[in-house]
């Protein structure tokens, strides 16, 4: 999961239980995003919402 709020893409921590994907870790490697504990706030005030997979890539979300 990826949310951009204020230009900036944030995705949730491990310690959330997330799964370290690989598309993910390149991403952070590269540092095009960055870690934040992530809430439900978060996901309601966010620019946009991401799903990523290395196999499908970046599928926007909508709620």
């Amino acid at each position: 999961i990826l949310i951009r709020k204020d230009q900036i893409f944030y995705t949730p921590t491990l310690k959330s239980g997330l799964l370290n994907g690989i598309y993910r870790k390149i991403l952070l490697d590269l540092k095009m995003i960055k870690e934040k504990k992530l809430f439900k706030e978060d996901l309601i005030n966010a620019d946009e919402i991401y799903c990523i997979n290395s196999v499908r890539g970046l599928k926007r979300v909508v709620l």
